[in-house]
């Protein structure tokens, strides 16, 4: 995908990356790719991912497994209860994923 291959350096820069925040994302099949990217990238067997969710457990489950994201790495919470400091936004570069 040519977003991906423009964004390369980002992509690369994952392997490090051991805590994955999803906030307010719908997990459409049209981000497969990325997810795809992504996990080839990270630790699959140490990564932890924390997933917010509002009425879509059971599907956001499922959307995650289908990406090969072990259940047992992924926490479900309200985004109310989700907390970020301003290390864990910056990721890899000072410039902004766009």
């Amino acid at each position: 995908m040519e977003l991906i291959a423009t964004h390369k350096a980002f992509f690369e820069g994952l392997s490090n990356v051991r805590d994955i925040f999803i906030l307010g994302h719908g997990l459409a099949d049209v981000d497969e790719p990325y997810f795809s990217e992504i996990m080839e990238r990270v630790d699959r067997t140490a990564t932890r991912w924390t997933v917010s969710v509002y009425n879509d457990l059971a599907e956001r489950r499922e959307r995650l497994g289908a990406y090969g994201i072990a259940p047992h790495l992924v926490r479900y919470s309200g985004d109310d209860r989700v907390q970020l400091t301003s290390r864990q936004l910056t990721l890899g570069s000072s410039r902004p994923f766009q």
